[in-house]
């Protein structure tokens, strides 16, 4: 998987993102975004998802987000943060806790029929307490990922 060559705009991001890693490893809190509303008018849980729907708005991609509804497990269900209209379910993460790694292994294993793909702020980063990084995860577990955009080869891809 190729890395994406990120603009100077993403590249300061990154810098912010890893400034705000570092102060939370220090032990300080911050407070929960606020809801933000695209141009289309559809609210969104975190600046990343806000972002990627941003940007592939800009690049005429269609999406629905968190339209669909997967249950697993007893009365569990997940919510994609993007499904296009491909079929290929996007989840935006920025950080990705062990147990959205241990929902995501039994998603996959009761419907190995969906096509689930990570996009990261960071693909090295590593998880909570976790020794692998989001990548080798992805590796591992047979995800496909990438970093920060959605490339342009998954936007293109035909329906399976």
């Amino acid at each position: 998987m190729g890395i994406q060559t990120l603009s100077p705009k993403l590249q300061d991001r990154e810098s912010m993102k890893r400034k705000h890693i570092r102060k939370m490893k220090r032990g300080r809190t911050y407070s929960p975004i606020q809801p933000k509303k695209n141009q289309l008018g559809q609210t969104f849980r975190s600046n990343f998802e806000y972002e990627f729907a941003e940007d592939l708005i800009l690049r005429g991609v269609p999406y629905e987000y968190e339209q669909s509804r997967v249950d697993f497990l007893q009365k569990r269900f997940y919510k994609p943060d993007f499904v296009l209209d491909n079929g290929i379910i996007i989840e935006t993460k920025g950080y990705f806790y062990s147990d959205d790694r241990t929902k995501h292994k039994l998603i996959k294993k009761q419907h190995p029929d969906l096509d689930i793909r990570f996009v990261f702020m960071n693909p090295d980063a590593k998880g909570q307490a976790s020794k692998v990084s989001n990548a080798q995860w992805c590796e591992k577990n047979g995800f496909k990922y990438a970093r920060m955009r959605l490339p342009k080869e998954w936007a293109n891809e035909k329906n399976n």
